[in-house]
């Protein structure tokens, strides 16, 4: 199951496609141990920023991004270590899991100045 590391914190800048994201992670990892159960294995893929005709089109820095190949080598070395998510780049993983983990009252500040100057109003 393909998630995004937009998934692990709902962002102002695009709050359908982050939501969206945490869904698709949320679900994913809800029945990972329904299929083990039954000997099927799955793995939620949260990657960060990939070079795509779908990125070219956005008017925002995008951290870290990188190769469509390179990312298919993380992911393809992923599933054959059998990993239950795998989520890339490291440094921007570690970023959004602290972010997930801090209260609103701290984050949503950031988040909006972040945010500020990528869009006029957020994707719905």
């Amino acid at each position: 199951i393909v998630s995004s590391l937009a998934g692990f914190k709902a962002m102002p800048a695009s709050p359908a496609y982050s939501t969206s994201k945490i869904a698709i992670r949320n679900y994913g990892e809800a029945i990972k141990p329904l299929l083990n159960k039954n000997g099927i294995k799955l793995s939620v893929i949260c990657p960060g920023f990939i070079k795509t005709p779908l990125t070219d089109a956005n008017n925002f820095k995008m951290p870290m991004i990188m190769s469509v190949k390179k990312a298919a080598r993380i992911i393809i070395n992923g599933l054959d270590k059998g990993k239950s998510r795998i989520a890339f780049p490291l440094p921007i993983y570690i970023f959004v899991l602290i972010l997930s983990y801090l209260p609103n009252f701290l984050t949503d500040k950031m988040l909006l100045k972040a945010s500020k100057g990528d869009m006029k109003k957020p994707l719905m």
